[in-house]
């Protein structure tokens, strides 16, 4: 059991020094893409949707003031998937709960 809390406390410090370097990323290049997508998925691996899905719109809205630019096909396939993944967990867990 110990050694499982320790490493999910590294893996909490690697997904926080991932934002970190998200953010410090997006701070320097707001519209670079791979740079929103890191935090996005920083995000994800926090389980923080609410987040990722704020910094997507963010996002969004930005490019949206470039003239033809949208956010591209695999970062918004990113939250979509995620999207939809997270509502199947729920279900089956509902389900298993129903049926207990």
């Amino acid at each position: 059991m110990a050694g499982y809390r320790a490493l999910a406390a590294v893996g909490r410090s690697v997904v926080a020094l991932l934002n970190r370097r998200a953010l410090v990323a997006v701070s320097a290049e707001p519209l670079r893409e791979s740079a929103q997508r890191a935090l996005i998925e920083a995000h994800l691996a926090e389980g923080n949707l609410i987040e990722a899905m704020r910094t997507y719109d963010t996002y969004r809205d930005l490019v949206k003031r470039e003239p033809a630019v949208e956010p591209g096909c695999e970062l918004s396939g990113l939250i979509r998937n995620f999207c939809r993944s997270a509502t199947r967990t729920r279900e089956a867990v509902a389900a298993r709960v129903r049926h207990a």
